[in-house]
């Protein structure tokens, strides 16, 4: 089961908090809705952190609460066979 709300560092630095994560593999899920992710400011709060999250070596993973809400199974799934292939 992945971390939820998980803290990420830099240095002791914060990074950011993700949703969820799985540290040992630096796989981080970030749930998007249009409630708290969209205007300019929070697209570009998005944009530096998922930058920032990528830097450090860790990949992130979008995905809409819709779809953890209707298919959290296959969501995860997705998500883990994308880890797959990246890590390949």
């Amino acid at each position: 089961m992945p971390e939820c709300q998980y803290v990420i560092e830099d240095n002791g630095q914060f990074v950011a908090r993700v949703d969820f994560a799985y540290p040992d593999l630096r796989l981080a899920i970030e749930c998007q809705s249009y409630t708290w992710h969209s205007g300019q400011e929070a697209w570009e709060r998005d944009v530096d952190r998922l930058s920032k999250l990528h830097r450090l070596g860790w990949i992130a993973h979008l995905v809409k609460n819709r779809d953890l809400d209707e298919d959290p199974d296959g969501t995860l799934n997705r998500i883990w066979a994308l880890y797959q292939q990246r890590a390949a």
